[in-house]
């Protein structure tokens, strides 16, 4: 599956992410429940490592699965965009 962002991508975690509230991968409707203790803060600047399972494993955390939805919504619907675009 092709996704939004790729390895070496700096991207922010959205400032308003909620504690166990699914957020989905844009572009195959994969939710992962956010679980805050384990994960990076929201408003922090990440980057991504490596795709695992159609998800997102981040520099700075390496155990937990990152959605599209996690990250600064502008970017993510602007990178959306550019892929329904180009699709």
């Amino acid at each position: 599956m092709k996704t939004l962002l790729q390895p070496g991508d700096k991207v922010k975690i959205r400032e308003d992410i909620r504690d166990k509230h699914k957020y989905k991968m844009k572009t195959n409707n994969r939710e992962d429940m956010y679980i805050l203790h384990s994960m990076v803060d929201p408003g922090a600047i990440v980057t991504i490592k490596k795709i695992v399972h159609d998800t997102y494993r981040l520099e700075e955390e390496s155990l937990c699965n990152y959605t599209d939805e996690m990250f600064e919504l502008d970017l993510i619907e602007y990178l959306y965009e550019e892929y329904l675009n180009n699709k």
